[in-house]
C-alpha cells in the first residue's frame, strides 16, 4: 500500500457554497465501528449494473450508503436523481441539491467514481476540503498521460481505487492506491444455461473499430463459425440482465479489441459476465484484458490485430471449465465489495 501525502491544498469547489459549513473531520471513521456511512457519487450509478452492486454493499456489508447520481444521463433515467450542469463526463457537475444532501447525510467518507480530469472530481474535491470529509476516488483511465488538473486534485484525495494496473501505474508513487474494479459481477444474475447454444460465438460489444468487429468478420470468413450479435437486438438488449440470455446463445465469447488513440481496454464486463454464464472466451491483449482475464483457464489471449491468430483460437477455443469459478473468486459481488471495504478502512485508518 502506498503512503499518502498529507497536503490538501490547491482545489476549489465550483458548485458549492461553504457558508455556514462546520469544519469537521473524523480522522478514522471506520475504526472500531460496526456501521459506517458513505456518500457514493457517480454518473454511472444511473445504470442498474452499478446500483445493484451498491445495494449489495449496503445490505451485506452493513454500510449506510447515500447514492448521488444524475436523474438523466444520455437515454438512461433513474428516479430520485439530481440535476446536472453539462452533458459529458469531463464537463458535468452536479446541480443544486446533491451536495446539500451529502452535507445533511454527514458521511464518514466520500467515494467518487469519476475520472480525476473531470469537473465532477474538482467539485467533490472542493466539497471534501471545505467540510474536511475524507475523499477516495475511482479511476479507469489507463492510457493518457497524467494531466495537470489530475495532479492538483490528487493533492486533495486520501486514496484512489484503480480499475486496472495500468491506471495505478500512471499515478504518482506517493498516492495510496488499490486495484479493484468499479463494481463486481452479479453471478446470481449471470448463470449457465442448459447447454442449448445456437451459435459458436457471441460478439457482445458494439460494432466499432476499437472493439475489433471488422477483425472478427475477417477471422470467421470462409469458416463454418456462426456469430451471435446481441447489439442487433436494439432496445431489448438495454435491459440489464437481458444479456445473460444472449451470452447463453453461444459457446464462446470473443472480444478482439484494438488499441486506439487515447483508448485501450480497461476491464470489459462482457467477458466476465459471459464466463459466469459458462462460456469460454477468446480475447486480444489490448489494454487490461490479459491482466484481468488472462489467468482464467477458460480464456485464450491472442495478439491484438492478428487475424490469423484470432481465427486459429476461434476454431480451437479453450474449454469453459473454471471460468465461472474464476469470476466468482476474483470479481464476484462479495469478492469486490470486501476488497473495496478493506481499502476504504485502510485509507481512513491512515489519516
Amino acid at each position: 500500500m502506498r503512503p499518502k501525502r498529507d497536503t490538501r491544498e490547491g482545489v476549489q469547489n465550483p458548485n458549492h457554497s461553504t457558508e455556514a459549513t462546520a469544519l469537521r473531520r473524523n480522522p478514522s471513521p471506520f475504526r472500531g465501528r460496526e456501521e459506517v456511512t458513505l456518500a457514493w457519487i457517480s454518473h454511472s450509478l444511473i445504470n442498474p449494473r452499478q446500483h445493484r452492486f451498491v445495494e449489495f454493499v449496503r445490505r451485506e456489508l452493513n454500510i449506510d450508503v447515500l447514492e448521488i447520481y444524475p436523474s438523466k444521463w444520455g437515454d438512461e433515467t433513474r428516479e430520485n436523481g439530481y440535476p446536472i450542469n453539462g452533458t459529458n463526463m469531463g464537463e458535468f457537475v452536479f446541480g443544486s441539491g446533491a451536495y446539500d444532501d451529502v452535507l445533511d447525510f454527514e458521511p464518514d467518507l466520500l467515494y467518487l467514481q469519476q475520472e480525476l480530469w473531470s469537473r465532477a472530481a474538482l467539485q467533490a474535491a472542493g466539497f471534501s476540503k471545505s467540510t474536511r470529509t475524507p475523499l477516495v476516488t475511482f479511476v479507469w483511465e489507463n492510457k493518457r498521460p497524467l494531466a495537470q488538473i489530475e495532479r492538483g486534485i490528487l493533492t486533495a484525495v486520501d486514496g484512489v481505487v484503480c480499475g486496472n494496473t495500468e491506471a495505478e501505474e500512471r499515478l504518482p508513487d506517493d498516492v495510496e492506491t488499490a486495484v479493484i474494479p468499479q463494481v463486481g459481477i452479479d453471478t446470481e444474475l449471470f448463470t449457465p444455461g442448459d447447454g442449448d447454444a445456437t451459435h459458436d460465438l457471441v460478439f457482445p460489444s458494439r460494432p466499432s473499430p476499437e472493439k475489433g468487429w471488422s477483425l472478427l468478420e475477417e477471422a470467421v470468413e470462409g469458416t463454418d463459425l456462426t456469430v451471435h450479435r446481441p447489439w442487433e437486438q436494439g432496445e431489448e438488449r438495454r435491459e440489464y440482465g437481458a444479456m445473460a440470455k444472449e451470452y447463453r446463445r453461444a459457446r464462446v465469447c470473443v472480444q478482439p479489441s484494438v488499441t486506439q488513440e487515447g483508448w485501450m481496454e480497461q476491464f470489459n464486463y462482457s467477458v466476465g459476465e459471459s464466463l459466469a454464464c459458462g462460456l469460454s472466451a477468446v480475447i486480444s491483449d489490448c489494454g487490461s484484458l490479459p491482466d484481468i482475464w488472462g489467468d482464467c483457464p477458460a480464456v485464450e489471449v491472442v495478439p491484438e490485430g492478428d487475424v490469423e491468430a484470432l481465427r486459429k483460437a476461434l476454431l480451437d477455443p479453450p474449454e469453459p471449465g473454471g471460468g465461472r469459478e474464476y469470476v466468482e473468486e476474483r470479481y464476484g459481488y462479495r469478492a469486490v465489495a470486501e476488497r473495496l471495504t478493506t481499502f476504504l478502512k485502510t485509507v481512513s485508518q491512515n489519516l
